[in-house]
């Protein structure tokens, strides 16, 4: 059944912090409701991994429905009682956080910082050094990206890439990428038809690591072939405006999504966000905050494998599914 609605969703930050023991971190970079405020873990081999509960929303929740309460997802699973929150939140050691670098929320940028005018490029952009790459132009090709467990920045300057037979920005290996949108400019990413259907790359943006989006400037992405955005681990949005339009799902995070501070409009044949890690502790939540999602999907607006958090999101979802789904808990 078709459903189209729209509506805003304002989770509260309450007082119960101290029944559950949870200091909150407070980032700069972006205001507002933090990503830092839903206790995620982070560890030396998975960088940045969504996981756990909101401190705040755990402890603030009692029933189900649309005055803010916890909401279950397809599984089935009720909304306890604020006590019950609590001591779970409690018992779980949540006491780390989703590692948002200044990189992240786009307050500086990587370095060393190399210029590159993608219109000399001749078919595929290697880069294997750590650094920022600010790119101008237009390039016929692919960028490629293999720094092993070093971090990349590229910081798209009125930059273009048309991929004729694989991704647009295929991330080999990274401790983590920055895409960057510089402010006052208009970039695009599009990918084309695959010559091996069956490789593990299957989306306009596709990594192995950690992948970010900031910027002020206007990003547009186009998954001709599948997926527009797609990371086998996490994919954070942060202060970035896109536009995605996707043969399958929109922007996929394997292990989680986290959007702050974000302007997304997604036409997806799928699910426009989705997180596809379930059965695994801690991985899978999706959470957004300060943000406004207009999306048009063939399957789900936003689909979890565990957990989804909202915080004074606005969102304009056409889906022929489901406006959003969580295998766990929907907290709003």
């Amino acid at each position: 059944m078709d459903g189209k609605r729209k509506f805003s969703c304002y989770g509260r930050l309450a007082g119960m912090l101290a029944c559950a023991g949870i200091v909150c971190v407070s980032l700069t970079g972006c205001s507002g409701f933090h990503l830092s405020d839903l206790n995620f873990t982070q560890s030396a081999a998975d960088d940045g991994q969504l996981s756990g509960k909101s401190s705040g929303e755990e402890n603030d929740r009692q029933g189900s429905g649309a005055d803010g309460s916890a909401v279950s997802g397809s599984t089935g699973s009720t909304a306890q009682n604020a006590g019950a929150e609590a001591e779970a939140v409690q018992n779980a050691g949540f006491s780390q956080r989703l590692a948002l670098t200044d990189a992240d929320l786009g307050t500086v940028a990587l370095s060393p910082e190399k210029a590159v005018d993608l219109s000399s490029v001749n078919g595929t952009l290697s880069i294997t050094d750590p650094g920022a790459y600010t790119l101008t132009g237009t390039l016929q090709g692919s960028i490629v990206i293999d720094a092993q467990d070093q971090a990349v920045q590229l910081i798209l300057d009125n930059a273009s890439v048309k991929a004729m037979t694989e991704c647009a920005v295929d991330v080999v290996s990274a401790s983590k990428v920055i895409i960057t949108s510089r402010d006052d400019t208009q970039n695009s990413l599009e990918d084309g038809s695959y010559t091996d259907e069956s490789a593990d790359e299957n989306a306009c943006v596709f990594s192995t690591a950690p992948l970010s989006f900031n910027g002020g400037g206007q990003l547009t992405i186009k998954g001709d072939y599948k997926d527009g955005v797609h990371s086998k681990d996490t994919v954070k949005v942060c202060g970035a405006n896109l536009e995605i339009q996707a043969k399958r799902d929109g922007i996929r995070g394997n292990d989680g999504v986290g959007i702050r501070n974000a302007n997304l409009t997604i036409t997806a044949k799928k699910s426009a966000v989705k997180s596809s890690k379930s059965g695994k502790k801690g991985k899978g939540n999706i959470a957004l905050s300060n943000s406004t999602l207009k999306a048009a999907a063939g399957e789900y607006g936003i689909y979890s494998s565990a957990d989804l958090y909202l915080k004074d999101v606005s969102t304009d979802i056409s889906a022929k599914i489901g406006e959003m789904e969580a295998v766990g808990t929907i907290y709003q």
